[in-house]
């Protein structure tokens, strides 16, 4: 099944922040009779900090600013340490922004799974809505990391298209022609999978697939 260009687009609006709405939190509106909800979870801050604003790479760089410029400097030594404290203090400042910037995005995520479709509640400064329909779905792959977390990503059928600045921080990074809605920084990752499974097992086939490319293990939809 496949849908205009502009049909996932406008599945993405404002979410009524009135207060009226006294449903599920992460779902815009009270789910229809007969879908359930499956399966929530929110992003860990840590996980954005790292893999999406790149906090160790902004650490290193700050790190090899300071040993360069202790290496060649020629001035006197209070003149070094002063220059030393300010950038290592510019390195604070840096961290304290991104690391603001993950918590932010991580408490204002919510991740629903449900039998008929799949739901992104994220925006700090304006809640955006995305709902996935699961026939619009042909695979979702998982890539696990260190600190425990993966990052999901749904590949859409063709057809299929949404915009890469409106999806962001929750695109496939450098995927900008075929743009690939990305769960990133979850925890129970494992039964994320299974819940997906299970749903596109009832009524289509599944078969796991590799992709050799980036390490990405995924469950392919068959319909």
């Amino acid at each position: 099944m496949t849908k205009g260009p502009d049909a996932l687009v406008q599945a993405i609006g404002g979410v009524d922040d009135s207060g009226d709405f006294n449903g599920i939190k992460g779902l815009p509106e009270s789910p229809p009779d007969g879908e359930e909800v499956v399966w929530q979870g929110e992003p860990k801050w840590g996980a954005l900090s790292t893999r999406l604003f790149r906090l160790r790479l902004v650490l290193v760089y700050f790190g090899l600013l300071a040993g360069f410029t202790a290496f060649i400097s020629e001035a006197a030594r209070p003149e070094i340490l002063a220059t030393l404290v300010w950038q290592f203090s510019l390195a604070g400042l840096a961290a304290l922004i991104l690391i603001g910037l993950a918590w932010l995005y991580a408490t204002t995520t919510v991740y629903t799974v449900t039998d008929k479709r799949l739901v992104l509640e994220f925006g700090v400064a304006f809640t955006m809505s995305l709902n996935i329909p699961w026939d619009l779905v042909e695979s979702a792959a998982t890539k696990t990391f260190s600190d425990g977390t993966a990052d999901v990503v749904i590949t859409l059928q063709q057809g299929n298209a949404i915009s890469y600045v409106t999806l962001w921080p929750f695109a496939r990074p450098w995927h900008f022609l075929k743009v690939q809605p990305m769960l990133r920084g979850v925890e129970d990752h494992a039964d994320l999978v299974k819940k997906i499974a299970d749903i596109v097992d009832e009524s289509n086939s599944v078969t796991d697939t590799v992709d050799k490319s980036d390490s990405f293990s995924s469950v392919r939809v068959t319909t």
